[in-house]
């Protein structure tokens, strides 16, 4: 799993942490609108480098191949990214999930 997860990453040191934290982005980002890398900084605590590495990875297959929806938008004359994440919709045998 290191290679999905970078070339620093090992299991050992750093598996529950980042799993963890993933997972908690994952349930914050499922339940919100579109918010910025800010909001989720101040709201979970973690640094924003690691927010988008975990955004990041949520779109991998391996992870869920979620949906991650960004737009701009101006706030006091400055562009600034907004972000939601949506669950990718699971097709099996015709039947949606």
């Amino acid at each position: 799993m290191s290679n999905i997860l970078g070339t620093t990453f090992i299991e050992s040191l750093d598996g529950k942490r980042v799993h963890t934290q993933m997972q908690i982005i994952r349930k914050y980002m499922l339940n919100h609108d579109y918010v910025t890398l800010f909001d989720i900084e101040r709201d979970l605590h973690y640094p924003t480098s690691s927010i988008s590495a975990q955004l990041r990875n949520l779109k991998k297959i391996q992870f869920g191949e979620h949906i991650l929806e960004k737009r701009r938008v101006s706030i006091d004359n400055a562009g600034t990214w907004v972000y939601k994440l949506r669950a990718r919709e699971i097709i099996i045998k015709d039947t949606l999930f």
